[in-house]
């Protein structure tokens, strides 16, 4: 499974943290799952799904600090899940999801990654991550 952090965020992030440059990318906390049937990548999103009541720009995820729990390290490894709550749309589109990003509040996108297996609703289907189905890491 292809999956990483959007290659302008990191580029931003460690200028920012060596001092050269402001991390201008910042806009508020990761608030959306945006949802594709192409696949992401470092350099861009897939091609965002659309229809039924899924909405532009992805499923609001609620209190993100509910929805995600604590995030952790072991092995090299920073990770975080979505331990508190699951991540649901209903009225799905007649569509195969291959990939999601995460995105700021502001449209920015932070991580981007490919389902482990692609997922097709019908028209009217709910879509759940189940809870703990979501892992974002940084390998250090």
């Amino acid at each position: 499974m292809s999956s990483g952090m959007a290659s302008a965020v990191a580029v931003s992030c460690i200028g920012a943290m060596i001092g050269r440059s402001t991390f201008g990318a910042w806009s508020g906390t990761v608030g959306k799952i945006r949802l594709n049937s192409t696949a992401s990548s470092d350099s861009g999103p897939g091609t965002e799904i659309s229809g039924g009541s899924y909405v532009a720009g992805g499923i609001t995820l609620g209190t993100i600090s509910t929805t995600f729990g604590a995030a952790g390290y072991a092995g090299g490894v920073a990770s975080v899940t979505n331990s508190g709550a699951a991540v649901s749309q209903t009225n799905m589109p007649a569509t195969t999801t291959v990939a999601a990003d995460l995105i700021d509040n502001g449209g920015t996108r932070w991580w981007w990654g490919d389902l482990s297996s692609n997922v097709t609703t019908n028209l009217g289907d709910t879509l759940t991550f189940a809870t703990s189905s979501i892992t974002v890491q940084l390998n250090v």
